[in-house]
């Protein structure tokens, strides 16, 4: 007795996934051709479902990749943060008043 597979093969003949079951979710048979056709561009959401799902071969099908997903996030978070500091930061150097130095070398705000 044999089990069921399904085998996606990459556009050079060689084999890139084995889907094993007699019921496949059409997210794991698409996820499994856009890993085949690696060298393809693909659309942005195929890109977006690439990296928020990873396969997991214990399983033998896609799971979503928390990891992934969260170190992303952080990575936008900080990317926020340190921009919203910069654009601070020098929206508070323009509306600083100049100081000026008169003879006597006393600051006079003007």
């Amino acid at each position: 007795m044999h089990g069921a597979v399904l085998t996606i093969l990459s556009q050079d003949g060689k084999i890139a996934r084995y889907l094993y079951g007699t019921d496949f979710l059409p997210m794991d048979v698409k996820l499994a051709v856009i890993e085949a056709s690696e060298g393809k561009s693909t659309p942005g959401i195929n890109k977006l479902l690439k990296i928020c799902y990873s396969y997991d071969p214990a399983g033998r099908k896609y799971v979503l990749n928390v990891t992934r997903i969260a170190g992303g996030g952080m990575l936008i978070l900080i990317a926020g943060f340190v921009l919203i500091l910069t654009l601070k930061k020098k929206r508070n150097k323009n509306n600083i008043p100049v100081n000026t130095l008169n003879g006597k070398g006393s600051i006079n705000n003007g």
